[in-house]
């Protein structure tokens, strides 16, 4: 019986990191093509879908736990680029 709590509850929590990350790539997507910012959140989808992973308790998806901060744009990749970019402005900053 507790086991069908876990995984309903690793489910949900999955299902709405992946609702985060979407929103997080479409935010992005959006900023490129209409040259308008539009505010990310940063790793709050990564966070939901590792705990999702790790409350379904299958030992295949606990080898993945990386997985979803590399795919949210909210974690790895946000702030990978955050950093590129800092780093850009100081090299080629003029004064």
């Amino acid at each position: 019986m507790m086991l069908y709590v876990f995984y309903t509850i690793g489910m949900t929590l999955f299902l709405l990191g992946v609702f985060v990350s979407i929103s997080n790539w479409v935010c992005i997507t959006r900023e490129i093509i209409e040259r308008k910012h539009h505010s990310w959140t940063p790793l709050i989808g990564g966070v939901l879908m590792y705990c999702g992973i790790l409350l379904c308790g299958v030992d295949l998806t606990k080898a993945y736990w990386w997985a979803p901060l590399m795919i949210d744009f909210g974690c790895i990749p946000g702030f990978s680029l955050h950093f590129f970019m800092v780093i850009l402005n100081r090299v080629f900053r003029q004064t």
